[in-house]
């Protein structure tokens, strides 16, 4: 770092901006400098864990740390660290070089940075906001290469030739799904796969010659094999099918479900098919159907669930049985264990990275895969909060508190008010994409997303919290990549979300945003909640029990309506030129009357 930019930054560290008047202080805030820091600091270079043939290369992005050392770790967790490397500064850059011998080690940053949270120099422990790899619950990072063919299912680099084909944006249908809802309760997916990624590799080997009378599921005790008919709900089935000289084997013996027998020995020899699980059955019937886009959520590391499942709480479902499905007491039976169980919608992102072998074998059974994108807000910030990670490689400015990293800049890339407090209109602790550091951040996670995992969409939550420029530059990017140079036709990749305009960022408050009214003419696409709410009723911000055009407005008026006969005719015919105006921006040439007796062509 040069002299004047070191200095520059010893001196507002500490600076506070009081008000005063009437001899009370009205006002305090610290110096806000984000373009400054955007100017002096800005960045283009490597970041995160580059490998070579011989070497690893560790690069952090923290130009207001005073100190920075890398721990590296032989475990994922426990231990003390193998080495502590100090790194070297230039121009707001730390990196260190270790050995090869490094790849497969875990790591984290040790950064001393002043915090104006607490107005002294902390000693903050955090992830690499670039990490590609982690231990449980995110505690470390793993120093793995993606680009290594041990992490590469068989057929890998060929998959962009077996991707669904799409002629044009218009074609896409998408189908929303939970990676662990999908599965947790599929009883006919491995235990060890419930929940996770390997759900969908539940695939079977297609088998025409094997009738249905052939199937008989096999439970997998500890030491005995388990039985039961086609019929069987038996908790713990896995899911095959025994071909061969079984058909004359099954016509002789039934079992009843949970029988134990020593079928075992009979078995030896015999040809084991494995069946599609029920949930990729269905998944198949969708694409049959004309489903193109299979949406994931979540697919990255976040807040809320610890990742050893054996720490999980859950409550009986007998004793949910006993409790009235339309009362409170099932929810407040959840309610006790809410923080301790394994459900969450993946809507705390802490560090954004992990999942081939899903990719790939969703693209096989037709679908084109879109990952769920939170880039507009963090789950934890500060100095001291353990899901914290940019907070603590980059601190912000007076009134910090959020989770991306490790020093003094989180007043560069968190989003603050005129009082210097963070900004939680998106949910809590706003990122700034307005921001170079932070648009950079954003960039270069989809193009890992793109090129190492041959993701086929992106699906932007709160998009309106997003700069259009970032956006643009992002579906730019995306649309560049090639299946010579990076092994993926960028061309097809989709780019859309929420474009909302609200908070500090409603009607261009921090810069032109990617909402609906500014997205026109970018090819990125965006939900309509106007034709939403006219379909099905209610709102966000209406009453709940409002009817829509789908859902018996004035057809079936229901005994909750709260407005008169003349009014809610009118309000139908309303709602009717809500989802038909939105048609005058398709290609199709027609004539529409408004409800006031007005013709419109569009």
């Amino acid at each position: 770092m040069n002299w004047f930019n070191q200095h520059l930054l010893n001196i507002i560290h500490p600076v506070s901006l009081v008000g005063r008047g009437g001899g009370q202080c009205n006002n305090v805030t610290g110096l806000q400098l984000p373009g400054v820091l955007d100017e002096l600091f800005s960045y283009e270079g490597p970041l995160g864990a580059i490998f070579s043939k011989e070497a690893v290369t560790l690069y952090l992005w923290a130009p207001t740390a005073q100190v920075v050392h890398a721990c590296i770790y032989g475990d994922p967790s426990g231990g003390d660290p193998l080495e502590i490397v100090c790194l070297e500064e230039f121009n707001g850059v730390w990196s260190a070089s270790g050995p090869k011998s490094w790849e497969g080690c875990y790591y984290e940053y040790e950064v001393s940075v002043y915090h104006p949270s607490t107005l002294q120099i902390e000693k903050c422990t955090a992830n690499d906001p670039y990490a590609r790899g982690l231990s449980a619950d995110g505690r470390r990072t793993l120093l793995v290469n993606l680009n290594s063919d041990d992490l590469k299912p068989e057929g890998w680099d060929n998959l962009a030739d077996e991707k669904p084909a799409l002629l044009s944006f218009s074609d896409i249908s998408i189908y929303e799904l939970h990676i662990r809802d999908f599965s947790a309760s599929d009883h006919t997916v491995h235990p060890d796969f419930r929940g996770g990624y390997l759900a969908f590799t539940s695939q079977g080997v297609e088998k025409q010659n094997v009738a249905s009378c052939f199937i008989i599921f096999i439970l997998h005790g500890e030491d005995e094999i388990f039985l039961g008919n086609g019929g069987t709900k038996a908790r713990d089935m896995a899911f095959w099918v025994v071909g061969g000289c079984f058909s004359s084997f099954v016509t002789d013996h039934r079992f009843d479900a949970g029988h134990r027998s020593d079928f075992g020995k009979a078995v030896e020899g015999l040809e084991i098919w494995h069946l599609d699980s029920a949930g990729i059955l269905h998944l198949k019937k969708l694409c049959n159907a004309g489903i193109s886009h299979l949406h994931l959520l979540p697919t990255f590391q976040f807040a809320g669930v610890d990742d050893e499942k054996d720490k999980w709480k859950c409550v009986d479902p007998n004793i949910l049985e006993t409790l009235p499905p339309d009362s409170v007491e099932q929810q407040a039976q959840i309610m006790t264990i809410q923080d301790e169980d394994g459900y969450n919608w993946g809507y705390n992102p802490v560090l954004w990275g992990f999942l081939k072998e899903a990719m790939q074998a969703l693209n096989r059974i037709g679908f084109r895969v879109v990952l769920d994108v939170v880039y507009n807000h963090l789950h934890g910030s500060g100095p001291f909060d353990e899901n914290s990670v940019l907070d603590k490689d980059l601190i912000e400015g007076r009134g910090s508190n959020w989770a991306m990293s490790c020093q003094d800049c989180s007043r560069l890339l968190l989003r603050r008010n005129s009082d210097g407090c963070i900004e939680h209109s998106a949910c809590v602790n706003n990122t700034a994409s307005e921001h170079f550091m932070v648009e950079r951040l954003i960039l270069d996670d989809l193009l890992c997303w793109a090129v190492d995992y041959k993701v086929d969409g992106f699906r932007f939550d709160l998009m309106g919290h997003i700069m259009k420029r970032t956006m643009v530059k992002a579906k730019n990017m995306l649309h560049s990549l090639s299946k010579d140079t990076d092994g993926i036709d960028g061309s097809s990749i989709y780019i859309y979300g929420e474009g909302w305009d609200f908070g500090e960022v409603a009607k261009n408050g921090r810069g032109v945003n990617a909402s609906q009214f500014n997205l026109c003419g970018t090819g990125i696409g965006s939900f309509n909640d106007r034709i939403r709410d006219a379909m099905l009723g209610g709102s966000p911000f209406g009453h709940p029990l409002q009817q829509g055009f789908v859902t018996g407005l004035f057809l079936q008026i229901s005994p909750y309506s709260f407005k008169i006969h003349v009014h809610i005719l009118e309000e139908l015919l309303f709602i009717n030129e809500r989802y038909l105006f939105p048609l005058a921006l398709s290609d199709v040439i027609f004539l529409l009357q408004y409800m006031h007796g007005i013709l419109v062509i569009p």
